[in-house]
C-alpha cells in the first residue's frame, strides 16, 4: 500500500485531487419528477482510473468512462468517478479541510444539503 496507507493521508491526497480535478454541482435528480428534487453531486474525472478506484474504495460510488477516444491521435480514455447526496456529504465534509480552491463551492453545496435536510427532500415548491 506504501504512503497511503493511512486514511489521513489518502484525505490529503483526495483533497488535492479534487481540488485540481474535481467538481461538486447541484442538479435536478429526475428532471421528469413532480415536484422538482434536486441532489448533490461530486465527480472527479481523469484519465488515471487506479486513483479512481481508490475513492471508490473508501467512499463509494462509480467509475465509468466518459468522452470520445478518437484515434488515431494519440488520446487517452477519460474516466469519471462520481457520488450523489449522502455520499456526497461524507466525501465533502472529510475532504473541505485539505482543500484551497474548491472550498467555498463545497460550503455552499453543504449549506444546501443542511438546508435540504431541515426542509424535506423537496420542501415547499423545491428548495
Amino acid at each position: 500500500m506504501g504512503p497511503l496507507e493511512s486514511f489521513q493521508v489518502r484525505l490529503a491526497y483526495y483533497g488535492g485531487l479534487f481540488d485540481g480535478e474535481g467538481s461538486v454541482y447541484i442538479s435536478r435528480s429526475n428532471p421528469t419528477t413532480k415536484p422538482r428534487a434536486f441532489c448533490v453531486y461530486v465527480s472527479v474525472t481523469m484519465t488515471d482510473a487506479a486513483a479512481l478506484a481508490w475513492l471508490v474504495r473508501d467512499f463509494g460510488g462509480a467509475v465509468r468512462k466518459c468522452g470520445n477516444v478518437r484515434p488515431p491521435i494519440v488520446q487517452r480514455q477519460p474516466y469519471k468517478w462520481c457520488l450523489a447526496s449522502r455520499k456526497a456529504w461524507n466525501f465533502l465534509t472529510q475532504v473541505r479541510s485539505y482543500t484551497l480552491i474548491k472550498y467555498p463551492q463545497i460550503d455552499l453545496a453543504l449549506e444546501f444539503l443542511a438546508r435540504q435536510a431541515q426542509v424535506g427532500q423537496v420542501g415547499r415548491n423545491g428548495l
